[in-house]
């Protein structure tokens, strides 16, 4: 899902490299999955 996300995006500048955008968008994705899942959790 990050790799197409990271396609549709029009950035003001190439990245550096083609994986940065789509590993950064990955890790946003898994820090909200964590942060959903442990508040369902204590909850």
């Amino acid at each position: 899902m990050s790799f197409w996300l990271a396609t549709v995006l029009v950035l003001p500048r190439p990245a550096p490299s083609v994986v940065l955008v789509p590993a950064a968008l990955a890790t946003l994705l898994i820090g909200f999955l964590v942060l959903v899942s442990r508040r369902q959790a204590v909850t």
